[in-house]
Parts: C-alpha cells; sequence; structure tokens
C-alpha cells in the first residue's frame, strides 16, 4: 500500500488495494468477535473450531471432561453463530454490518490503517503455487488423519500450559 496515501475515502485505493482493506477489516472484527466470548467459551472455541482438536483432547488441554468440553465448544458455537446471523453483512447479506459499508469509517477512526497492514496480506500466489501448496496440505492432512487414528496417543500436558500461556499474552 502506498503509505504516503492519507486520505481516508476508499475511491483513492486501486482495487487490489481496497480487497486487502476490506479483509483487513473482516479479520480484525472477527477477532473482536472472538474476544466478546467469556474466556473458557473462547478456548473451546479456538481448540474445537478454529484448531480442531476432538473433543477429549480439548478436555485435556484446559483440564476439563470431554463433556464438558463439548458444551462448552457447543454454546461458544451458539453465540457466535447468532450473533453472526443477525450483524454480520458476510454471513446474512440482509445485516446492517457490512465490511464495504464500514471501511471508511474503520479507516477514520484508525481502526483499519492503511499504512499499518496487520492481518491482511497482498501476497498472491500463482495457480501452480496454491496447486502445489493443495497438494502438500492434503498429503499432511492424511498423515495427521493416520496419526490421530492412534487410540494411544496423548495430548502432551505441556501443551495445554503452552496454549493458556498463548491466548494470555493475547489479552494482556
Amino acid at each position: 500500500m502506498d503509505i504516503e496515501q492519507t486520505n481516508t475515502t476508499v475511491e483513492n485505493y486501486s482495487p487490489p488495494e481496497y480487497q486487502i482493506l476490506l479483509n483487513e477489516l473482516r479479520i480484525s472484527c472477527t477477532i473482536a468477535m472472538l474476544l466478546c466470548l467469556n474466556r473458557s467459551h473462547r478456548m473451546a472455541y479456538i481448540l474445537g473450531d478454529i484448531l480442531e482438536f476432538e473433543h477429549n483432547e480439548g478436555g485435556e488441554i484446559l483440564g476439563i471432561t470431554r463433556d464438558n468440553f463439548r458444551q462448552q465448544l457447543s454454546r461458544a458455537r451458539a453465540k457466535v453463530t447468532a450473533f453472526t446471523n443477525k450483524r454480520c453483512g458476510q454471513v446474512t447479506p440482509s445485516a446492517k454490518c457490512a465490511c464495504d459499508k464500514k471501511i471508511s469509517g474503520a479507516i477514520k477512526k484508525k481502526r483499519v490503517d492503511p499504512a499499518d497492514i496487520i492481518f491482511s496480506t497482498s501476497q498472491q500466489f500463482s495457480y501452480d503455487t496454491l496447486q502445489a501448496n493443495l497438494h502438500e496440505t492434503k498429503q499432511a492432512l492424511r498423515t495427521i488423519g493416520l496419526q490421530k487414528s492412534i487410540r494411544q496417543y496423548k495430548c502432551p500436558s505441556k501443551l495445554a500450559q503452552d496454549l493458556d500461556d498463548l491466548v494470555r499474552q493475547g489479552i494482556d
């Protein structure tokens, strides 16, 4: 992005820059939404839906039972789903909040700073690179599936503390 560009009207940005700004706003909104969950729901949602841990693994990481983890995740999903269905134009087109309607205000209020993009990236992959990445991802998922099928696998207890420390660092 052109850091010299200080005008907050979106018409001054090229289509690729505008898409980066929209993506920056979308990601920051998603993160803010997660911060609205209480800690136990946020941890369950991150572990269960974002990192895709199994219920028994998530429960072990959080030091709760499998069933308790499943319930925490269910409640967190319900809250996130209700909020996004009601508010987010990406999920429900008739919802009042839409990134393209909010971007100018977000720039003016410095919630999105075109000179300091934090989440979004302008890096674009060629088709060949994308295909290679997809192939690598499929191979990695097969290996992970094979490892997860081993019943004796037990999540290291240190992982729970490390994940908890990371989440706490993000809050402070």
